[in-house]
């Protein structure tokens, strides 16, 4: 393994352990909730076209 493998493999890491500290697993939820439902009408609109 090269040397720039082995620095980007610990940067991506780095990174990757940052923002999964940052992600509250409870408002990812309830964000996707949100958009579930704000899809609920034009989807009932897609299928009446149907």
């Amino acid at each position: 393994m090269g040397l720039w493998s082995r620095i980007k493999r610990s940067m991506r890491a780095l990174f990757g352990g940052i923002v999964e500290k940052t992600e509250d697993p409870e408002l990812i939820l309830q964000q996707t909730i949100r958009d579930m439902r704000d899809r609920v009408p034009e989807l009932n609109n897609s299928v009446a076209q149907v």
